[in-house]
């Protein structure tokens, strides 16, 4: 006979009890150390639903063990080749998606776990227990602990159990490596400022806009950086188009003197870029931070109902192409704050060669559609921070146009 018992504790917190014990006169003497189906994993309902689309690439299911954490993120198909076994103790087992999760975790003794996929929607994972602990003549009893609850860091942390640890940000592959394994720190440190904001202001529209103004801040020396570089390639524009010009039949010749005339000033063609590439970390962080806070989901600010939805200021009986049927503002406002970023851009440049120049015209028209039509559907929390980044952005470079103008 097997009995099952479940008791709330608190708002998110449960008991679970499994209770093996002999029915009528049946003895237990041969019964092995069983092994207990912990978590199942079924994801058939996803396949079809558009709306999990994007959503699914959230869900990621994790083991916690002495030794670290085991994590498999985009966990909505799986393969034999994610088939293991260990022994070992377990902490706790969790599953979580891009707000909410679930963690048990056992309360008695664990010899180890088992990962078993049963085919492209389902998974199971099992914890084997530990023989010596089997007492035959009474019945065995299994405790363990659920929690379902929103991911917050800091009501996750009030349990005191770790279970704060099945927060990850790091999104893998490489965009992990473009912020150089980075992404997890830097974003719970975003968290925290941002929930530290909060705090002072109260309404999370106006801490993102905050939030994007300290971040600026932070990053503005590598903006500089990346800003002078601009005004000094602008200084040597004209030199380096009479070197183009006088080798335009010998390529390799005008590779060569382009590099010795870049020596000779001390200036280094790729110090524009360098700046902006140690900016991703943040950029990475920032995104998965407010593409999964929890604590945007349902918050208002002006027009907008939800910060972790589009903005949709309004909604049309008819599909159109790419923007579907919702009007959002604010990927629209992204676009043309690019559009002023770009011109503002292209006046600091000085191009001799012809085809650079209609390289640059298309860029400027393309780069903030592209960006729009990117932006269109993200959480309009994420996009709120952009559009107040890219003006601060914007603004720098008008202010160092000037500069360079004199």
């Amino acid at each position: 006979r097997i009995e099952k018992v479940y008791e709330a504790v608190d708002d998110y917190l449960f008991s679970c009890q499994i209770k093996i014990m002999p029915k009528g006169d049946r003895e237990m003497s041969n019964l092995e150390a069983p092994s207990i189906v912990f978590y199942k994993i079924d994801t058939t309902r996803l396949d079809n639903n558009k709306n999990y689309l994007l959503e699914r690439s959230f869900l990621e299911y994790s083991i916690a063990t002495p030794a670290g954490i085991i994590r498999k993120n985009n966990a909505y198909k799986f393969t034999n080749q994610e088939k293991q076994q260990k022994e070992g103790a377990v902490q706790w087992v969790g599953f979580r998606n891009r707000y909410f999760c679930t963690i048990v975790k056992p309360e008695y003794e664990v010899a180890g776990y088992m990962i078993n996929p049963l085919g492209e929607s389902h998974l199971d994972i099992k914890l084997t227990t530990k023989a010596s602990s089997l007492k035959k003549e009474e019945p065995l009893t299994f405790n363990s602990i659920l929690l379902v609850a929103p991911q917050d860091l800091s009501l996750l942390a009030s349990y005191k159990s770790n279970f704060q640890e099945i927060m990850n940000f790091n999104a893998g592959g490489f965009v992990d490596v473009l912020s150089f394994g980075m992404t997890d720190i830097l974003a719970k440190g975003i968290l925290r400022l941002m929930n530290g904001v909060h705090k002072i202001l109260r309404n999370w529209g106006l801490s993102i806009i905050v939030l994007g103004g300290l971040i600026y801040l932070v990053t503005y020396p590598l903006t500089l950086k990346s800003m002078s570089s601009m005004k000094k390639m602008q200084l040597l524009q004209p030199e380096i188009a009479k070197i183009r010009e006088a080798n335009k039949n010998n390529p390799e010749k005008l590779n060569r003197e382009i590099m010795e005339f870049y020596k000779k000033n001390k200036f280094n063609p790729f110090s524009g870029c360098l700046p902006m590439f140690l900016q991703m970390p943040i950029f990475i962080a920032l995104y998965q931070v407010l593409s999964r806070s929890f604590t945007l989901k349902g918050s208002d600010f002006l027009w907008i109902k939800d910060l972790s939805m589009p903005d949709r200021l309004a909604m049309v009986p008819y599909s159109l192409p790419i923007l579907g049927n919702e009007i959002n503002i604010l990927p629209l406002l992204v676009m043309v704050v690019m559009f002023v970023q770009q011109k503002v851009s292209s006046k600091n440049l000085i191009a001799a060669d012809p085809m650079q120049v209609n390289q640059q015209k298309i860029m400027t028209m393309v780069f903030p559609v592209m960006m729009g039509v990117l932006f269109y559907r993200i959480a309009s929390g994420l996009a709120l921070y952009f559009f107040t980044f890219y003006c601060l952005s914007t603004f720098s470079q008008w202010k160092m146009s000037k500069l360079i103008q004199k």
